[in-house]
């Protein structure tokens, strides 16, 4: 998963680069609000890849359709009580 982020970052940061100097900031019309659009979601791209590298939470497959995290499932296996 890490190796995933990291590729995501790295195409992202790729296609700003090339991007940066088509981009016409500074008019108005259509041009300029896609250029906004398009530089405003390159960097959330780039954020939220950075913010699922940065957090080091480890997960656990307990069921199928649920991800928990360690801590989560640990916890709700103590609190059980058999009958």
């Amino acid at each position: 998963m890490r190796l995933r982020l990291w590729i995501c970052i790295l195409v992202a940061g790729f296609l700003l680069y090339h991007a940066i100097e088509q981009f016409y900031l500074g008019t108005a019309g259509l041009a300029g609000w896609f250029s906004l659009f398009w530089f405003a979601f390159c960097l959330l791209v780039i954020g939220g890849n950075l913010s699922l590298l940065l957090t080091n939470r480890k997960r656990v497959l307990r069921n199928p359709t649920e991800w928990r995290t360690k801590e989560e499932s640990t916890v709700s296996e103590r609190g059980r009580a058999r009958l």
